[in-house]
């Protein structure tokens, strides 16, 4: 994704504060973005450095879910993602199960038509020193656009 960012167009929203993930860690669902109104909507998930030695047992992933109503969640079909890569679930876009993988942007843009979109982090073991992870969401192109100045 080669774009400028536009502040007057483009709307960014963080979707999950910065937190340590640790523990037997559940999945973890990001606030859900709202893509009415805009032409895109690109989700960016930034995980820190583990404190454990990630593996195909102790992992991350980032998928991405959608929804009509934000209330029935969905798996986003691979071909409705940018960056899509295999992973437990449809709608993966990032596997981190290697130190070489951690401390990175892992990011996507929805193509899909559904109108409600969230990351979900899905951890895979027990991460017993934790991961800092944070998520953002980047809506673009509105549909509309207030106007300024003018004369009457």
């Amino acid at each position: 994704m080669n774009k400028d960012f536009n502040v007057a167009d483009d709307i960014l929203s963080s979707t999950l504060l910065p937190v340590v993930k640790s523990g037997a860690a559940p999945d973890t669902n990001c606030a859900a973005v709202d893509g009415r109104g805009f032409q895109e909507v690109v989700h960016a998930v930034h995980l820190g450095n583990s404190g454990d030695t990630l593996s195909g047992s102790i992992k991350v992933e980032c998928e991405l879910e959608e929804s009509n109503d934000n209330s029935t969640w969905n798996d986003v079909a691979q071909t409705d993602l940018t960056n899509a890569v295999t992973g437990t679930n449809p709608g993966c876009f990032g596997v981190i199960d290697d130190g070489a993988e951690d401390s990175q942007f892992y990011w996507t843009e929805y193509r899909g038509k559904k109108r409600y979109t969230r990351v979900v982090l899905n951890f895979t073991g027990t991460h017993t020193n934790g991961i800092p992870c944070a998520a953002w969401a980047l809506r673009r192109g509105p549909q509309y656009v207030p106007s300024v100045g003018g004369s009457w």
